[in-house]
């Protein structure tokens, strides 16, 4: 997974999310925080993947082990410590919530009401549901970037 295919999902969803695509925007967060987690696993050589299951999208599970390893390869002040570990549990719950979203943020309900309607002009707050979603996940994959950044500056062996 590379860190840079995360973050042109990022920017897509930040279009979709000024063109007023709110369930498209949410989609395409879904995939830049799985993507950075992914490529953040993979720098610290955590396996996701397990034998004779599909690649889950939701990754998140794995990282406390993350976190430890985090702070095991890279000298961190109290601020960065507490920083990581916040944005990381953020993105560990925005990851879980919109990878269970993924299907009805596609299609909707089936036989109850599709996703336009679910997310139409009566949803009175789904701009602003969206933008906080996405403002917070933009902050999450920011600091993912950043920790991968600095492993690889510190060329530290994990």
């Amino acid at each position: 997974m590379k860190i840079e295919d995360a973050e042109a999902k990022l920017s897509e969803s930040d279009i979709l999310l000024e063109k007023g695509h709110y369930p498209g925007a949410l989609l395409s967060l879904q995939q830049c925080l799985e993507l950075s987690s992914k490529a953040l696993l993979d720098k610290l050589e955590i396996s996701y993947i397990q034998k004779r299951k599909p690649i889950p999208h939701d990754v998140s599970d794995k990282f406390p082990e993350a976190f430890q390893k985090i702070k095991e390869i890279l000298t961190l002040s109290n601020y960065e410590e507490e920083k990581y570990r916040k944005d990381l549990a953020r993105a560990g719950f925005l990851l879980t919530f919109l990878t269970g979203t993924r299907k009805y943020l596609a299609y909707g309900f089936e036989n109850l009401a599709n996703i336009t309607e679910i997310f139409d002009w009566s949803f009175y707050r789904s701009k602003e549901f969206t933008e906080n979603i996405i403002s917070t996940g933009r902050d999450c994959f920011r600091t993912i970037q950043e920790i991968i950044l600095k492993i690889e500056k510190g060329n530290r062996s994990i």
